[in-house]
């Protein structure tokens, strides 16, 4: 059943417990322990975990051929300047490519303007002229630049229903991207989580779906990782798809790594039915999904945002902030577009609930927090306790056959 039944909702959980408290039934309370039952999604370990396992090292991938889609990459010169790349071989621990930028003699910061004021048939002829030159993996750059952006969350079937969520909803995240190889610090008190996602940007302003229709798109992998912690006591039990707490959770440095190419399709749609998800956590595979299997596609998901981007509907860090500023996603800015399951978070079990219901009732807790507030907080202390989330020494992996590798190891 799912949590927006208005007969088991928080809501219905909390004025339970009103009454039970007014009227001091025994009755009454057991009644609101009943109702938490259905409490909202929280998190425990995945279950069916599949054990096969990831190769050390970058593992050299197929590129997509370039009648379908380009694959750019960008490293900096000692100069300062950003050189754009046109990926021909994927070799592992390096590349073989072509300087773009060179050629042309322009070093934009966003490779995209070079396929926007060339097109697909410039670029094209460019390269066949230009020296392939082979490229360190560690060099390059991050594929995109901004620091806000838009995420989706619940966009795959199978993870809205770990995550006993029934609708497809939006939240703004703000993080810098960082490479492809990189860091990230395990602070005390965090159940840090993993999320593969495929995400995009445009090499124009985005405000309606003519602007759309008119853009060169560029995909790329990245991870989206976050604090379950941090959500957990931040979410809106009364509305889950409002976003409150995802921001908070989601937000700040090194939560989202980027992968080392942008490809730009010719026909995104076709393309996208060939991309396949995956994520490992010291060798063992937890996420494997089909891109295609997203509930709402880019386009979709943009108009969902244009629709409502401007209103103040979500909180970070205690106070509103929009979607969107003045309704458009800028050039630069990112749209993840979900993840798919095999996350650690998951909703407890039935058992879980009902432990933790009593002790609730009878540790006379319902005098001082809801039913709901009770087992959120014990789900963490739970989380902390169990080592099951992303812990210092552990090695995170999403990858995508053309999208190339990200490595994350956590200290």
């Amino acid at each position: 059943m799912s949590i927006s039944d208005p007969f088991l909702s928080p809501t219905s959980v909390l004025s339970a417990q009103r009454s039970c408290r007014r009227a001091g039934s025994w009755a009454c309370a057991w009644l609101a322990v009943a109702l938490m039952v259905q409490g909202p999604a929280v998190c425990a370990a995945p279950q069916g975990t599949p054990q096969n396992t990831q190769p050390d090292g970058p593992q050299p991938q197929q590129l997509a051929s370039l009648d379908q889609a380009w694959t750019l990459a960008q490293r900096r010169s000692p100069e300062g300047r950003a050189h754009t790349l046109l990926v021909r071989e994927d070799q592992g621990a390096r590349l073989l490519a072509q300087d773009l930028s060179v050629g042309l003699q322009r070093f934009p910061e966003d490779s995209l303007e070079l396929v926007r004021s060339m097109g697909h048939a410039g670029l094209q002829a460019l390269s066949e002229r230009l020296p392939w030159v082979a490229v360190d993996k560690r060099d390059l750059l991050p594929s995109a630049r901004a620091h806000s952006h838009i995420a989706a969350g619940t966009n795959y079937a199978a993870h809205a229903r770990e995550a006993d969520i029934d609708e497809v909803f939006l939240f703004p995240k703000f993080s810098t991207p960082s490479p492809a190889r990189s860091e990230l610090r395990h602070e005390a008190g965090q159940l840090l989580d993993y999320e593969v996602e495929l995400c995009l940007r445009a090499d124009r302003d985005l405000a309606n779906l003519a602007d759309l229709q008119a853009a060169q798109l560029g995909f790329f992998l990245c991870g989206d990782l976050t604090d379950r912690a941090e959500l957990l006591r931040r979410i809106n039990t009364e509305d889950l798809t409002s976003g409150h707490g995802f921001s908070d959770a989601k937000s700040g440095p090194g939560r989202m790594p980027t992968g080392p190419y942008l490809v730009v399709p010719r026909d995104w749609r076709r393309w996208l039915q060939g991309v396949r998800l995956r994520s490992h956590v010291n060798g063992q595979l937890r996420q494997d999904a089909a891109a295609s299997d997203m509930l709402k596609t880019p386009d979709r998901l943009l108009q969902q945002a244009w629709q409502r981007g401007l209103l103040p509907l979500w909180r970070y860090q205690g106070r509103p902030v929009p979607l969107l500023e003045s309704g458009v996603l800028r050039q630069g800015q990112v749209l993840l577009t979900g993840t798919p399951e095999g996350v650690v978070y998951r909703a407890p079990s039935l058992g879980f609930r009902w432990r933790h219901g009593l002790a609730w009732f009878f540790g006379l807790s319902w005098l001082h927090h809801g039913p709901v507030r009770y087992v959120l907080d014990a789900q963490i202390r739970e989380g902390l306790a169990s080592g099951r989330f992303l812990q210092a020494g552990d090695v995170l992996e999403h990858s995508a056959e053309g999208l190339g590798q990200i490595t994350v190891k956590i200290r």
